[in-house]
């Protein structure tokens, strides 16, 4: 999921937004419809790989999402060995000694295993990991464990 609060995206595509259902929204339909509002830079960054699973507001709507999970901040030693040279890349370049990459929820069943999310712990719930553009602009890449979805 992308969540954006860029100004230009913002105008560019709330009216179209609020005119869909959710239905309408998160299908090709929605991807399309977004994608012919933005100019072509913007466009060209919702990439079809993913499905069209994004959300566009006002900065004022944003609000905390209520969770069961408490949720954990990981840090550089948290950084999977297999994803250190990838995350060090998506971290803000004046970085380095330390810094939030992830944001992660784990539940406290053992008999629910993460299996997508494997990779951050066998009870990772969700994880909103963030990926630096620049010093003022971040992408955070949402998973969550199919059976925890809802």
């Amino acid at each position: 999921m992308l969540v954006t609060g860029i100004p230009r995206i913002v105008r560019a595509v709330t009216d179209c937004v609020k005119s869909m259902t959710s239905w309408e929204l998160f299908s090709p339909l929605g991807h399309a419809e977004i994608k012919r509002l933005l100019p072509p830079d913007d466009a060209e960054c919702i990439d079809e790989t993913y499905g069209f699973n994004f959300v566009l507001t006002e900065r004022e709507r944003f609000r905390p999402v209520r969770s069961q999970h408490k949720a954990i901040a990981l840090r550089k030693k948290d950084i999977p060995s297999e994803q250190h040279d990838l995350r060090m890349a998506e971290r803000r370049s004046w970085e380095t000694v330390d810094f939030i990459w992830a944001f992660a929820c784990y539940h406290k069943d053992p008999s629910v295993t993460a299996t997508r999310l494997a990779l951050f712990g066998p009870l990772c719930a969700s994880i909103a990991i963030v990926i630096w553009e620049d010093d003022d602009i971040a992408t955070f890449g949402v998973g969550t464990e199919e059976s925890l979805q809802g």
